[in-house]
């Protein structure tokens, strides 16, 4: 008895929309018709084909693609094999009669032997047959042969299989294996890639539904958590990525190739990223744990020659700010020297050129005008004050003398009166009091001209 079962989308509510079911049918009669049990809804089973093929689940694989040239180079392979087996490869022949018996013995087992003179040298009387020559040809239908698988699987053919001594070691070599390798394996690992995640998402579906309330889980470096169901309630995004070991393989020669590159004075994260990543490629899981939770510890006898290397550069750096604080007032200095010094020449230069030219002479010449004028001009101002004041001398006398002919015209007319009754006054000291007003002169020492220029001792 057989027993066929139908997983697939029907509309069983006759709403135009379908609905994931699973049908059991035996010899005609369905047994079974339920809506599809799972999460998710969709088919309980993932395809992922080799090389995609129309009307088919399986695909095609690569032999299907070669095997034509697999026969064809097998057919030729076995031919020159044939031909090889079939030659008298290695047997000698020699004419009748060129070796007795005794000696053709002593021929065949290695010893010295004596030839029969027939005419005939031993160089040309012994053959020695060997395999025939391959044909070129053959050699040539294997090798196109080769050439068209190649081009029909994208996979380079290498005498020592797939790695980068084929193109020497060197990075270069290592890149161009890397493509030869993606070519034949990028597109079936994409496919296979695109159905793990199909799966993975499965299973969180399945999980959501079926899991236990609390699942202890394993995490790399011998690390567990506890995850509890409601935890794994949403949606989820899962992204699945497939390595070869020889491209795994080519990508941490790659990184060690750069880490001796950068050498040991790198900062340590950068040559921690390396090394994470080098062994997540060598598949090191604890290794790889290990490095992103190591960081390194400061070493004190390190870090105090750190301080002391600092201290001295910024005496160092104090130092040539103090050189070039010096150097710039230094700098000012014969700046200053040096426009004093530009200042004098140019000031002998000037002078040259005026005396050259008379300018110095024609100055001279008018500051000494300038000065006979002022002496004439202090020379002509001071006879002038001179002849004022004998003016005004000269005015205070006739202005005395007749104040003075004045009272002896007055005495007379009192004489003559009997009315003359003259009495001594004290006249004011000069020094002391007040000058009498145009009538007497005072000499300085106490003592009164008066107009007819005769002196008296303070009194008239």
């Amino acid at each position: 008895m057989t027993a066929y079962e139908y997983w697939g989308y029907w509309d069983i509510d006759g709403t135009g929309v379908v609905q994931g079911i699973v049908a059991t049918i035996i010899d005609g009669t369905m047994i079974r018709l339920q809506r599809n049990p799972f999460p998710d809804n969709k088919l309980p089973f993932v395809v992922m084909q080799y090389m995609p093929s129309k009307g088919s689940v399986y695909g095609e694989p690569d032999a299907e693609l070669i095997g034509d040239n697999q026969q064809i180079i097998q057919a030729l392979t076995r031919s020159i094999i044939d031909i090889n087996a079939r030659s008298a490869n290695g047997q000698t022949a020699t004419p009748k009669g060129f070796l007795d018996p005794l000696n053709a013995m002593k021929f065949r087992t290695g010893q010295d032997y004596e030839y029969n003179p027939i005419g005939m040298h031993p160089a040309e009387a012994v053959f020695m047959h060997t395999a025939p020559e391959m044909s070129q040809t053959s050699m040539a239908m294997i090798q196109s042969q080769y050439a068209e698988a190649e081009s029909a699987v994208g996979v380079k053919a290498f005498q020592n299989g797939i790695d980068g001594n084929a193109y020497g070691q060197v990075v270069a070599g290592m890149s161009q294996a890397l493509t030869a390798m993606t070519q034949r394996e990028g597109d079936i690992i994409f496919r296979i890639a695109k159905g793990l995640e199909e799966i993975g998402n499965k299973i969180v579906a399945m999980n959501q539904e079926w899991l236990s309330e609390e699942e202890t889980l394993a995490i790399s470096g011998g690390e567990f958590v506890k995850v509890s169901r409601e935890e794994l309630a949403g949606d989820f995004f899962l992204a699945v990525t497939i390595k070869s070991n020889s491209e795994s393989e080519g990508k941490a020669q790659q990184l060690t190739f750069m880490a001796q590159t950068l050498g040991e004075n790198v900062d340590w994260g950068i040559r921690k990223l390396m090394f994470t990543e080098i062994a997540r490629l060598y598949n090191l899981d604890n290794m790889v744990v290990a490095l992103r939770d190591y960081e390194p510890q400061p070493d004190p006898f390190q870090q105090q020659m750190q301080q002391l290397q600092l201290e001295e550069q910024q005496l160092k750096n104090a130092k040539l700010k103090a050189e070039a604080e010096y150097f710039a007032q230094r700098s000012k200095f014969i700046d200053a020297q040096v426009d004093d010094t530009v200042a004098q020449t140019d000031q002998r230069a000037l002078d040259f050129m005026e005396q050259q030219e008379g300018v110095k002479h024609a100055r001279q010449r008018e500051i000494v005008e300038a000065q006979a004028r002022a002496q004439n001009e202090g020379k002509l101002n001071g006879d002038a004050i001179k002849m004022r004041t004998a003016l005004e001398k000269a005015k205070l006398d006739n202005q005395g003398k007749l104040a003075v002919a004045q009272e002896n015209a007055k005495h007379r007319a009192n004489k003559s009166t009997g009315q003359s009754n003259e009495k001594k006054r004290s006249l004011p000291n000069p020094e002391v009091g007040s000058f009498p007003s145009g009538l007497y002169k005072a000499d300085g020492i106490g003592n009164y001209i008066r107009g007819d220029g005769q002196t008296v001792n303070n009194q008239i």
